[in-house]
């Protein structure tokens, strides 16, 4: 069992750190977390161990998968978690721990960060410390084949540590260690790299990106920050958590709206609670049709819950959706949803505190459904 240690701090709203202690322990440098929300449960790299460990939302832990060497960064596509270590990305079945996929990569020096696209390419990034030969390999996830996709020398920041797959802009974003390395975008049609944000807090080790469109990067200094970056990483990043020890690659759960740190010297888990913002799965009952609701209270102030329905005849048993609300001019304001659901009923709130009266629409973008409805602040 574990204890939970809720902290309050001044960040940029309502922010609740809770660290995780163990009765267990097996991480030893946990350098990445994600939630398998199929299962309930977290997985987290643990480098110096060479395994990725299992832990339930009672905290306690398991070994999901030990004899990996140093253990990196991973990544879930579907029923499998792709993991990092040394030259060979493998892998696993999530259900049964199978081996699914063992690519070795001869020319690799250390592969780290990774991400897939929607097209079923796996992304890595291979740190070579110092010097311009770091480099990112392409796995195609159906034959296992690599691909160099881009080489060095070519303008890739040194020291690359995450990638993160930014799906409306086709495109990888790359934070790096170095001090104040700038944060990259790199084409998905042709490897082309451009510069998204001239310099950086330094020392990044992770990025997720929040329903909100808010973007996150640890910084992996002294002082151990997360900061939050706007959705197109304009003005100044602001910090939402500081005083860790070793912020390595964090995990965003959608469910909790919650980040999820991994300390890689502190050996533990911290949840960042980010608001009250989120979306809420209210029933499992398959409804017959897509249905987006009135939102409830309206007029509003400052928060109101949105419901919508995703119908059970449907052929995938997820579909992309996309709930975003504009101002009266037609200008995005809040990206709510943005993600993979299953069929079901669905609440997601909305908060208008930094916002003036007035009216706003919300649309719901289900596969080829769409529709939008008005809304009133009144203050």
């Amino acid at each position: 069992m574990k204890n939970i240690i809720k902290l309050s701090s001044m960040l940029f709203f309502s922010v609740v750190l809770s660290f995780e202690i163990y009765s267990q322990n097996l991480l030893n440098g946990a350098e990445c977390v994600s939630f398998d929300s199929l299962r309930n449960r977290y997985l987290i790299s643990s480098f110096y161990g060479g395994a990725l460990v299992s832990m339930d939302i009672n905290g306690n832990q398991s070994y999901f998968k030990t004899g990996l060497g140093y253990c990196y960064s991973h990544t879930i596509r579907g029923n499998i978690i792709y993991v990092s270590t040394g030259k060979y990305v493998k892998g696993f079945n999530l259900t049964d721990t199978s081996l699914i996929l063992n690519c070795y990569i001869s020319s690799a020096h250390q592969l780290d960060g990774m991400t897939t696209d929607s097209a079923g390419f796996l992304y890595v990034a291979d740190y070579h410390y110092q010097g311009s030969n770091d480099q990112i390999f392409k796995i195609n996830l159906t034959t296992g084949s690599y691909s160099l996709f881009v080489p060095p020398g070519s303008g890739l920041t040194e020291s690359p540590q995450a990638l993160y797959y930014d799906k409306p802009n086709n495109r990888l974003i790359v934070v790096s260690y170095g001090d104040s390395t700038p944060i990259l975008g790199i084409s998905l049609a042709d490897s082309g790299i451009t510069v998204i944000r001239p310099s950086s807090v330094g020392n990044c080790d992770g990025i997720v990106k929040d329903i909100r469109g808010y973007f996150y990067v640890t910084c992996y200094s002294s002082s151990g920050f997360v900061y939050r970056y706007n959705s197109d990483f304009s003005g100044t990043p602001v910090p939402v958590a500081s005083g860790l020890n070793g912020p390595a690659n964090l995990g965003y759960n959608r469910g909790r709206d919650c980040l999820m740190v991994p300390l890689f010297f502190g050996n533990q888990i911290v949840f960042v609670e980010l608001g009250s913002s989120g979306i809420k799965k209210i029933s499992d009952v398959k409804p017959d049709n897509f249905k987006l609701y009135q939102n409830y209270p309206n007029p509003f102030n400052p928060v109101t819950k949105i419901k919508f329905d995703i119908p059970g005849t449907i052929k995938h048993k997820t579909l992309d959706v996309k709930l975003i609300v504009y101002d009266i001019l037609g200008k995005e304001i809040e990206t709510l949803i943005n993600e993979h659901l299953n069929p079901g009923s669905y609440e997601a709130a909305f908060d208008g505190s930094n916002l003036t009266s007035g009216i706003y629409f919300y649309k719901l973008t289900i596969e080829n459904y769409t529709q939008t409805k008005t809304m009133v602040l009144l203050k």
